[in-house]
């Protein structure tokens, strides 16, 4: 992920933007089928707009997943192709964010829902979409562009055979909203939407004689050739033939020579000294041309592949090379070997050889968070390869093994802040399927591999709770300290493997205690490292700082506490280089202490809560878990309109009343049951804010609190 520092935590502070759309074409500067460097040169001319920008990638396989820059507060994304690194797709995920313009009208922001009547009426009659039963969703398509909208269950019945009659209107005379919008080519006649119609978006072709992704041959020793513009540059030519053949070069900068390839330990820092050579840097065609200062003579190539995870990720463009082994050049139907950036440095090694232990590469290691890089060496190449295993770039020629080019420009876009992680499209792919099937929080059974098999066969996803429990916190008012940081990274890394896909960890803040400063942070920080350790090994952790409900205070002293307590969580959540997107929050509702003679009602816990929510609660977090004293307080929270979705907590809310009846007695289990489903469909129709309370139970009603309970 990239991300801007002194990110804003209040996401809802920005107003929406307006961008024009351009069905099939892309939306305001945005095009499809640009380069992901045009794209990150669009942001950077307008910082002000794209001030929070988020750069996702999967670390150990770049080829396997798209490329996506997220721009949160506006609620879209860009897929990049990964192999191309072209754009391919445009999401618009919160529709509430970003407002478009289409001809001369608007859809879409916080103003203009973008309903299925509003979307219809706006671009025309289309034939009937397609409803996906699985998944609730409804896509609706025209040429370039598609509209998804969830269908509730209970009006499933609407889509007869994946179809509606159209405008698409429910019985009760609503109609549905958008929750995501699709941009694409569709000069090959595909339609994309949600799920597996998403992969079938590609980038547009690209014109007759475009030099983008120019294949580039070359041959060990001898010289580079172009295939579409039909260059040659052997090695020995001089700087005027490569400007007759290539054009004028981005930049010329002097080499850099390491003095000190393997740092020691005592000395770590690099050392680095100009030389006579000169290097001409082609920026757009991902290659360095290196010169001998003495004889102006061409001494070596330098090809890169520009995959993110490198330092030098966007400071080229990806040079499209092929280095031919072992036949007639220029004949390339004749060689028996070929080597891409696609090629792994296992493959490699097969067919070039053992070259024996690489060198270090230290290039930027004061400012590259990305760590070093191995340089193996051969007589006429070599190959600098990441931890990944991928080539990141080649070298060919005299020295091959020598340091690589001067940049002239930076190595990330500037201002944005370095950090990545490996799980991160899976994090946020777990993030939001954590809202659309069943979770189990399992303690010790992870380690039967037939229990984990029976949940996720019946969809339902593994999670674990992972801290350790409360104790005294030394210095503090006699306020709690929630441990377990003490072998979280080889414990999380254990139980992903074991199947485990989201992870729990409560620590809480007591009010009639304090709380004091030394409490809030050491809650804060603690609950920051856990979700830093859980994400880095594949776990969406789940963040709950508790305000302890213990006393006769007010809705408003529970509103200042929860206020600090949530500014130092996400303040500590940034520093830890948390990816927002791939965490759920489970926040206490802000209510009146549980010995206060004022009740609070539920209109006004669900007002305190959501300007809670709205104060300290970034829009990059996809899902708030709340842990209600009942179902009451969450239905006028979800009829209020807010950036996220607001659930409920599996384990209190859904199962409190009905352990209660099952008491542990056999003959209790079917009434138990029956308890159970009337809880599910109870908080199912309050996330959708409608909620009447009708035949609850007394036992129902009645609040989950404990005073002074520790687990």
């Amino acid at each position: 992920m990239l991300q801007r520092p002194g990110r804003r935590c209040e996401g809802t502070a920005m107003g929406s933007i307006v961008l024009d759309l351009r069905p099939g074409l892309g939306v305001g500067p945005f095009t499809l089928g640009m380069p992901i460097c045009e794209a990150f040169a669009q942001i950077e001319q307008q910082p002000k707009i794209y001030d929070v920008v988020h750069v996702k990638y999967y670390d150990e396989e770049p080829l396997k997943l798209d490329i996506v820059i997220s721009f949160p507060d506006h609620g879209f994304h860009l897929r990049f192709d990964p192999w191309s690194q072209r754009l391919r797709l445009i999401e618009i995920f919160d529709i509430k964010r970003l407002q478009m313009r289409y001809a001369t009208s608007l859809i879409g922001g916080p103003s203009t829902l973008a309903t299925f009547v509003a979307v219809y009426a706006l671009f025309g009659p289309t034939y009937p979409g397609t409803y996906d039963r699985d998944r609730g969703i409804y896509v609706l398509f025209y040429p370039g562009l598609s509209f998804s909208f969830p269908i509730p269950s209970q009006y499933s019945d609407c889509c007869h055979d994946g179809e509606a009659e159209l405008p698409l209107e429910f019985p009760d005379g609503t109609t549905p909203v958008t929750c995501r919008v699709s941009i694409y080519d569709s000069s090959a006649g595909k339609k994309v939407g949600v799920g597996s119609l998403m992969d079938k978006a590609s980038a547009p072709p690209l014109p007759s004689g475009s030099l983008y992704m120019e294949e580039v041959h070359a041959k060990l020793g001898e010289e580079l050739f172009f295939t579409v513009g039909g260059q040659h540059i052997p090695f020995g030519a001089s700087p005027q033939d490569v400007w007759s053949e290539l054009g004028r070069p981005c930049g010329i900068h002097q080499k850099q020579v390491d003095q000190m390839v393997i740092h020691s330990a005592s000395d770590p820092r690099p050392r680095t000294t100009l030389c006579a050579d000169y290097f001409y840097n082609y920026f757009t065609r991902g290659l360095d041309i290196l010169f001998d200062g003495q004889t102006h003579k061409v001494k070596k190539f330098v090809l890169h592949t520009n995959y993110p995870g490198h330092a030098d990720f966007n400071s080229y463009m990806k040079c499209n090379f092929v280095i031919l082994v072992g036949g007639s050049f220029p004949d390339v139907n004749n060689y028996k070997n070929r080597i891409t950036p696609s090629t792994k440095w296992e493959q490699v090694k097969e067919i070039l050889g053992d070259c024996g232990r690489a060198a270090i590469q230290t290039q930027g290691s004061t400012s590259n968070p990305f760590g070093s890089t191995f340089v193996y060496g051969y007589q006429n190449a070599a190959f600098e390869v990441m931890k990944n295993g991928y080539i990141a770039t080649t070298r060919q020629g005299s020295d091959p093994a020598s340091a690589s080019a001067v940049r002239c420009r930076p190595v990330a876009p500037s201002g944005l802040d370095v950090c990545v992680n490996s799980y991160a499209d899976e994090l946020v792919m777990t993030a939001e399927l954590l809202d659309l099937v069943s979770t189990s929080q399992v303690p010790s059974s992870l380690r039967k591999p037939s229990m984990v098999d029976v949940l996720v066969e019946q969809n339902i996803v593994p999670g674990i709770k992972i801290n350790k429990g409360l104790v005294p916190l030394v210095g503090s008012n006699n306020e709690p300290w929630c441990q377990g940081l003490d072998g979280l990274t080889s414990g999380s890394a254990a139980y992903y493997q074991q199947g485990a896909r989201f992870a729990k960890w409560r620590t809480v803040v007591s009010i009639p205690n304090g709380p004091s400063e030394l409490a809030v942070k050491e809650a804060a920080w603690g609950l920051a490292h856990y979700a830093a350790v859980s994400q880095d090994n594949g776990l969406v952790p789940i963040v709950e700082p508790e305000i302890l409900l213990d006393g006769d205070y007010g809705s408003d002293r529970t509103f200042e506490v929860a206020k600090k307590v949530w500014a130092e969580v996400f303040f500590y959540l940034a520093q830890n280089n948390v990816l927002f997107e791939g965490i759920l929050l489970m926040p206490s509702m802000v209510t009146p202490g549980a010995e206060c003679k004022d009740r609070a009602t539920p209109e006004q816990v669900a007002s305190y809560t959501l300007s809670l929510l709205r104060q300290r609660i970034p829009s990059a977090v996809p899902r708030i878990m709340s842990e209600v004293e009942d179902t009451f307080n969450l239905n006028p929270i979800n009829q209020a309109s807010n950036p996220w979705h607001v659930s409920f907590s599996y384990a209190g809310v859904l199962q409190n009343t009905c352990l209660k009846m099952w008491g542990g007695r056999p003959e209790n289990v079917k009434e138990a049951q029956d308890t159970l489903l009337v809880r599910a469909k109870a908080n199912s129709l309050a996330q959708l804010g409608k909620y009447t309370g009708k035949g609850e139970s007394e036992e129902a009603k009645q609040g989950m609190l404990v005073k002074g309970y520790v687990y």
